[in-house]
This record gives structure tokens, C-alpha cells and sequence, in this order.
């Protein structure tokens, strides 16, 4: 089946597969297409959402109650942990104060995962039933784990709610992509297509440029999504073309992820689509789950999902409204595959006393702005602008080669590629990561590679992987002044 996969996806044309899929959706009603386990938790997420804050409450203490100690039953790294800090099955149960509990376990970073992973994956867990994954590496280093196929159809159903809450969308109603699709080259793949099976439209945000912007625009304006879902600065490009170009497009809602949505890309994007934006906050690894409905007050918790800390460099919970930490998470999920318990996320939110939020939802704000997740864009000299976000993925192609990398654009028609390498890395693999990048920012861009020892960090501590010189800023500024209406 693995073989037919691969095949079906690897070597059939855009077009092939899309025939064989419209055969397939003719016959399979969409209520089949999805397991029983997404149905079954999204509608019950969908009563969750107007829980009281005390039925909440029980809900976190119990899901941690029940990942802590199946982590003390089959978790040999966890068994060790909570040894070390005398944490047995008998006071997990006894304990009513979830950040009391919490707050005795040392958290769980990167390096313990890279570190350990044949550890952290539960003795019992059987290897048909989970999913080996690699985070995009965001900060220039991938990581890998694995997640269980329950976590996975949990993860669809609350994306489901979000998506629901945010717009008219419904399951079984179309939506529109505009993020994660790079058509290939070798088997020419249009820039935008149509999947009948899952009624979503797939546009590339990789070839952005006027002319193409035009035709993802005559094309959802004939197949009319319920919802917009995409990178912020893709939907921001395509926003700006319309405010422009003073063309109208109707959709049901726009929603943004895997990059932070600065306040004037957001002021764009509703300009053009005269709504409110929604937003969602999450991981590879799902451990946390935070999502911004259209009133835009702030980061509703998904407290199914797991638990949520801001802590400070000290370790210690903020408190202090306004004051920004990092995040923490403790997830409900994945608990029966590899439990992801205080897990330092690397990304930084500033803490709000909890409150309510208009929109009707009883999922609490826990914090008003994520800070530490904004991807550049790089500018190519073809007039496309191309979002940093997929070059992560790109990465992990080569996470056996190449340590860490950045991209760095130092002119209006040049890109350096610099990387940290390991011994297995060669000139050829140079090449292939160079052809990949051609085939985003176009042959017309050049590209320099240069092997570090170490790329610096940035004054915040981070990697910034997508990197631009300020004279690139200024150029693009000057030259599109008059065509960025704000």
C-alpha cells in the first residue's frame, strides 16, 4: 500500500491525480472520507467550546492526571525524572492544584528530545499506531519524534473547530490553501488545483507575482471557498493585489498560521476581504493549541488540547499582565506515543489575566500576542515575494547533512545559503539544495553558498533563518510605494 502511495503521488501528473481522486469522491460519500475518531472529537469539541470554567478545569486536571501517569508506566525517561524528584502514581492522583503538580517536573527541552527519543517513546506503544514526524526546523534545527494517529485525528478535529468558528465554513463546504503547495517542475504542475476528495483548493504562495496572483483570483472567485486559510504574508500579497488592482473577493473567512500576523499585513488583509481575521497558534510536535477567533482579542486556549504556561527566565509562571515569557506546554494528545510534559517551546507570548472573550466561546484568552514566531519574506528580482515558512520544510530533506542554515538575501538579485555542515555533506547535496531553492525565488536569483562553523544568533537568542539586508527593505519600499495601498 506504502509502494501505491508513494507511486500515485511521486510519479502521476497534478492533473492524473486530481482524475482519480473526482473518480473516487463520485462514489465515497464526504461523511466516510474522514475516521469515525475526527467526527466523533470534533463534535465533541464543538460542546466543549461552552463548558464552565470549573468543568475546564477538571477536564486539564484529569488529562494530566492521566499523561502523568502512563508516562510513570511505560515512559522509561519519565520514570527516571519522576524518580528523581520522588513523583509517584499515589500523589499524582491525591493532587487537586494542577500547577502545584506541575511545577515539581523539570521541563523537557529540544536537546532532551534529540538527546533521548528512544527513551521518550512509551514501551507499550504499538509502531503501526504512530507517525514518525520532523518539525520544519523554524529556528534552523529540525527535531525529530513521533506523533500517535489518535493525536493526528484529534489535531484535525480541532483545526475543524477553529476553521468552523471562524468562518461559514462547515465540514463537507469548500476551502482555499495558500500555503505549503510547490508545484514540481519535472511533472509540470499547475501553480493551483482542486482537490474534489477533500473540496479544497491548493494554491502555490510560491509564485506570487502579478500575473499569477490574477488567475488565483478569477479561480476563487468561481469556486467561491467558505474559508481562506494560508500564511499570513502569502494572504497579505494577495490582499495587497486586490486593494491595488480595486478588485472585490468574497470569501467566508480568512484564517493565518505558522507565522506570527503583524498589525499591518492584518489591517490589508481585512481591508481587502472586509472581515475579521482569525489566527492559529500551534507545533509539529502538538503540544500547544491557541487560536484567535475573528473578534481578535486575543489567543483563546484549546484547553482540550493540554495545558499552557508562560514562564519566565527563571522558570517561574508570569503572573504579571503585560510581562512576556516563554511558552510552555503540557499536552493531553499524544500522551499514549511520546508524552510531551513542560516542553520548552522557544517561542515567547506576553501573559493577560485570563478572561472571556465577546465572540460567545467559553475557551479562555490567555494571552493577547505571540511574540517570537514572524518569518521574513524574501524578494526575488522576477516580482514575486516568497515566504519563508516552506523553506523549512525544504530542510528536512537534508537534517543528515546539513546542521543548521540561513538564508540571506545581501542583494536585490542575490542569496547567500549558509550552512553548518556534518561529514556527510557534499558538493552535490550543495547543488540539490540550491536547485530547490531556484525552483522558489526563480533562475534568475544568485545564489552564493557559504560553510559556517556557526550561524550567530540574533539579539533575542534565536536563529533567524530567513534574513534580509536593510537595503533590500529600503529598495522594495521606494519601488512599491505607490502600489501598497494601506
Amino acid at each position: 500500500m506504502t509502494s501505491i502511495k508513494k507511486y500515485f503521488k511521486q510519479q502521476l501528473t497534478m492533473k492524473e491525480r486530481m482524475a482519480v481522486k473526482s473518480v473516487a469522491a463520485a462514489v465515497v460519500p464526504y461523511r466516510l472520507r474522514y475516521s469515525n475518531g475526527i467526527w466523533s472529537k470534533f463534535k465533541f469539541l464543538e460542546n466543549s467550546q461552552f463548558y464552565s470554567i470549573e468543568r475546564q478545569y477538571g477536564i486539564q486536571l484529569q488529562g494530566l492526571k492521566e499523561t502523568l501517569q502512563t508516562a510513570i508506566k511505560f515512559n522509561k525517561y519519565y520514570r527516571a525524572v519522576f524518580s528523581g524528584i520522588g513523583l509517584n502514581e499515589k500523589e499524582i492522583e491525591a493532587c487537586s492544584d494542577i500547577y502545584g503538580l506541575l511545577r515539581q517536573i523539570p521541563f523537557l527541552t529540544k536537546a532532551d528530545v534529540r538527546n533521548n527519543l528512544d527513551i521518550l517513546v512509551n514501551e507499550n506503544v504499538n509502531s503501526k499506531a504512530i507517525v514518525p514526524k520532523t518539525t520544519s526546523g523554524s529556528t534552523g534545527k529540525p527535531l525529530d519524534f513521533v506523533n500517535s494517529k489518535e493525536c493526528l485525528e484529534w489535531e484535525m478535529a480541532f483545526m475543524w473547530r477553529h476553521w468552523a468558528n471562524a468562518s461559514r465554513w462547515r465540514p463537507g463546504k469548500k476551502m482555499a490553501f495558500l500555503r505549503t503547495y510547490i508545484p514540481r517542475s519535472n511533472l509540470k504542475d499547475p501553480i493551483w488545483y482542486y482537490d474534489p476528495w477533500t473540496k479544497i483548493v491548493w494554491a502555490s504562495a510560491y509564485n506570487m507575482n502579478d500575473e499569477n496572483i490574477s488567475v488565483y483570483v478569477d479561480m476563487l472567485i468561481r469556486k467561491r471557498p467558505n474559508v481562506l486559510v494560508g500564511y499570513p504574508s502569502s494572504i497579505f500579497i494577495l490582499a495587497e493585489y486586490l486593494l491595488r488592482n480595486r478588485k472585490s473577493l468574497e470569501v467566508g473567512g480568512v484564517v493565518t498560521s505558522s507565522e506570527s500576523l503583524p498589525d499591518y499585513q492584518r489591517e490589508v488583509i481585512e481591508e481587502a476581504f472586509q472581515l475579521s481575521v482569525a489566527e492559529n497558534y500551534g507545533l509539529t510536535e502538538r503540544v500547544v493549541g491557541l487560536g484567535k477567533c475573528s473578534h481578535g482579542l486575543g489567543y483563546h486556549d484549546w484547553y482540550e488540547y493540554g495545558i499552557t504556561e508562560i514562564v519566565d527566565e527563571n522558570g517561574d509562571n508570569v503572573t504579571t499582565p503585560g510581562m512576556t515569557g516563554e511558552i510552555v506546554g503540557t499536552n493531553f494528545t499524544n500522551n499514549k506515543a511520546l508524552p510531551w510534559i513542560r516542553y520548552k517551546t522557544g517561542d515567547i507570548a506576553e501573559y493577560c489575566e485570563p478572561f472571556m472573550c465577546t465572540c460567545g466561546s467559553k475557551l479562555p484568552i490567555i494571552t493577547k500576542k505571540i511574540i517570537g514566531r514572524t518569518d521574513d519574506i524574501l524578494f526575488s528580482n522576477n516580482g514575486c515575494r516568497v515566504p519563508g515558512v516552506n523553506f523549512y520544510t525544504m530542510f528536512q530533506q537534508y537534517v543528515r547533512q546539513i546542521k543548521n542554515f540561513q538564508l540571506y538575501q545581501s542583494d536585490r538579485d542575490r542569496i547567500v545559503i549558509r550552512l553548518v555542515v556534518n561529514d556527510e555533506y557534499t558538493s552535490d547535496i550543495g547543488e540539490q539544495f540550491k536547485s530547490k531553492i531556484w525552483q522558489r525565488v526563480g533562475r534568475t536569483m544568485l545564489l552564493d553558498i557559504e560553510i559556517m562553523d556557526e550561524i550567530p544568533r540574533e539579539e533575542n537568542g534565536k536563529y533567524k533563518c530567513i534574513k534580509r539586508d536593510k537595503e533590500i527593505d529600503l529598495f522594495w519600499k521606494v519601488n512599491n510605494a505607490q502600489e501598497v495601498v494601506l
